[in-house]
């Protein structure tokens, strides 16, 4: 990738963009998919003239892909017109876990209030999947079936946290899948996972936004220092620990009036 992907701002981009093949943002989730799923392995060295010609994409908007992309954190510059997928390094893991702890806790207590029943009905069924496949195990269903469980939580929270919550718990997952290498370490965590989304279940289906934020918080704090430890036993997580203090130490201030509409102006 050149050095200009970086300096150059990604420009704003049509609603029904989204959905035409070979725009910018159906690049950024092609890309994106095959980073986040391993198909493009951490640390690769990727040629733009390569990608551009599998895509079947022009490189110009390639570059705006990449940008996006690289804005997240998930792609490097590199010199002569190369791409880098992003390392898996434990400082990065534990700074996206700090985030993570500072913006999914918010974007649930903000939503959960919000949650239709039918919403509730399908947090349910991702939930009973998550657990029921941890016993096969069946890893990709089972996360297609977490992936549901957390997006729907987070889908009442407004159009921009979601956005913000749901990307950085995919960069979690992608850590998730791909640092911690055995399957019986990946079961072990997702078998806690599941007894923790049981609990955050009963308290969406209350409809307690700050009891589902506190859960969420203990959740996130929980895998990831789990998840250090698994990878470097000697490593102290220092940021993750900072971050969960904060959490801690920051009183729920209660759910949202009830009598008060999603987007009413203020």
């Amino acid at each position: 990738m050149s050095d200009d992907v970086g300096e150059e701002q990604a420009e704003e981009r049509p609603a029904g963009d989204v959905e035409v093949r070979g725009s910018a943002m159906w690049i950024y989730r092609q890309v994106r998919a095959d980073i986040l799923n391993g198909r493009l392995e951490p640390g690769a060295k990727v040629s733009q003239v390569q990608l551009a010609a599998s895509l079947g994409v022009g490189r110009p908007t390639l570059r705006e892909a990449l940008r996006m992309l690289q804005n997240e954190g998930l792609v490097q510059a590199e010199h002569n017109r190369q791409m880098r997928v992003a390392p898996l390094e434990l400082d990065d893991f534990e700074q996206l876990c700090a985030l993570r702890l500072a913006v999914e806790p918010m974007a649930v207590q903000l939503s959960v209030p919000y949650l239709t029943d039918t919403d509730l009905a399908e947090i349910a069924n991702a939930e009973a999947a998550t657990a029921r496949l941890q016993d096969i195990p069946d890893f990709e269903a089972a996360r297609t079936a977490h992936l549901q469980f957390h997006s729907l939580l987070l889908s009442r929270a407004g159009d921009r946290v979601r956005r913000l919550a749901e990307e950085l718990w995919q960069s979690g997952e992608r850590y998730r899948q791909l640092m911690i290498g055995s399957s019986a370490n990946l079961q072990a965590v997702a078998q806690l996972a599941a007894i923790e989304h049981h609990a955050i279940l009963r308290a969406a289906l209350d409809r307690d936004g700050a009891k589902c934020a506190e859960l969420v918080a203990t959740h996130i704090t929980k895998n990831c220092l789990i998840m250090t430890s698994i990878v470097d036993g000697s490593h102290y997580p220092w940021v993750l620990h900072a971050a969960a203090d904060r959490a801690w130490r920051t009183p729920a201030r209660g759910d949202a009036p009830p009598n008060k509409p999603r987007g009413q102006a203020l």
